[in-house]
C-alpha cells in the first residue's frame, strides 16, 4: 500500500503502474482522480473523504488536490512491487536522456533489435533507422528440417528476437518444431507467453496441465491447431509412425522456456537432493540416478 499526502493544489502527476491495478480511498480533502484508456478516453471524478477509485493495470492516471486544504489517500496494489512510470520524468528527465529525435517522432512502426546491446525489460534498443534493411523483416531459418538426433528426438528452431531481430518489441515470435518417430517435446512452460500451434505433418499428442492439476489433451493431425495458456506445463509427443512437424507462435518476442526435467535435475548449481527427495518422496539414489541421465542432454 501507499500513503499519499497532498498540499493544497498538490498533483500526483500522470503516471502508470506497469505491474498492478490500483485502488484507493480518499481519507481527507477533495481530489480530482482521472485516468486515460488505451482508446484515449479520459475518465475522471472529484472525490471526497470515504470515496474510492480503481485504476486498471498499466493505464496512465493522476490525482489533483482541488480542495482548499490538504488531502490524503491510501492506495493498494495487487503486486508487491507495482512500479511507477512517471510520464514527464520518463520522457524529459531520464538518465541518460531520451534523444530528441525520439521525442520529436513520437511514434514508430518498428524497432529492429540492436543485438550488440544489452536486453532490457522491454527488449533491445533499436538499430538506427539508417541501418535498417529489408533483410531485418524476413527470416529463412525455417527452411531446413531440424536435427532430431538427440535423446528426446525433437528439435526446436526458434524465430525470436535473438534470431530474428525485426521482432523486437512487436510481441510475437514463432518456432519450427521437428519430431523423429516417438519424439517428445518434454514437459515445459513458457513464462512470458501463450502458445498456439498448427500440426503440419504427422500425428501429435498435445497436452497441458492447469494450475488445478487437470490434464487436457488431444491427438492432432496435419491442419489441426492447439493453444497453450501462458505459463502452463505442456508437451507434444509424436504418436504417429513417421516424422512430425509443427509451427508454433507466441505473443512475446522472447517467450522463454523452462523444461521441467532439466529445471529440476540439471540446473546450475544443482537443486539440493534434500529438496528433491522430499518433493518426490524417494531416496537419494533415485534422485542421483535421474540426475545422471540429464547431465549430457543437448537439443
Amino acid at each position: 500500500m501507499n500513503r499519499v499526502d497532498f498540499a493544497p493544489g498538490g498533483l500526483n502527476p500522470p503516471h502508470s503502474h506497469p505491474r498492478a491495478t490500483e485502488s484507493g480511498v480518499v481519507i481527507k480533502g477533495k481530489l480530482l482522480v482521472g485516468f486515460i484508456s488505451t482508446n484515449n478516453v479520459y475518465y475522471s471524478k472529484v472525490l471526497t473523504a470515504g470515496q474510492m477509485f480503481v485504476i486498471p493495470k498499466g493505464l496512465v492516471h493522476f490525482q489533483l488536490n482541488v480542495g482548499e486544504g490538504k488531502a490524503l489517500t491510501f492506495t493498494a496494489f495487487n503486486s508487491h512491487l507495482p512500479g511507477a512510470a512517471v510520464l514527464p520524468l520518463n520522457l524529459f528527465a531520464s538518465t541518460p536522456a531520451i534523444p530528441n529525435g525520439v521525442l520529436t517522432k513520437a511514434f514508430q512502426d518498428f524497432c529492429v533489435a540492436n543485438l550488440n546491446s544489452s536486453i532490457s525489460f522491454n527488449g533491445f534498443p533499436c538499430k538506427p533507422d539508417a541501418e535498417v534493411t529489408s533483410h531485418d523483416f524476413f527470416f529463412d531459418g525455417f527452411s531446413e528440417e531440424g536435427n532430431t538426433t538427440n535423446v528426446f528426438g525433437y528439435k526446436v528452431t526458434p524465430a525470436n528476437v535473438l534470431t530474428f531481430p525485426g521482432l523486437n518489441t512487436l510481441g510475437i515470435s514463432m518456432n519450427r518444431v521437428d519430431f523423429a518417430p516417438g519424439g517428445l517435446s518434454t514437459p515445459h512452460s513458457h513464462p512470458r507467453a501463450t502458445e498456439c500451434g498448427v500440426v503440419i505433418e504427422g500425428k501429435l499428442l498435445v497436452g497441458f496441465i492447469t494450475t488445478n492439476n487437470v490434464y487436457y489433451s488431444k491427438v492432432l493431425i496435419a491442419g489441426q491447431m492447439f493453444v497453450i495458456p501462458k505459463g502452463l506445463v505442456h508437451f507434444q509427443l509424436n504418436v504417429g509412425e513417421g516424422k512430425a512437424q509443427t509451427f508454433t507462435a507466441f505473443n512475446s518476442h522472447l517467450p522463454g522456456r523452462q523444461d521441467v526435467p532439466l529445471t529440476l535435475f540439471a540446473s546450475t548449481p544443482a537443486i539440493p537432493n534434500e529438496v528433491l527427495t522430499k518433493t518426490f518422496q524417494v531416496e537419494d539414489d533415485v534422485i542421483n540416478a535421474i540426475k545422471s541421465k540429464f547431465g549430457f542432454v543437448k537439443y
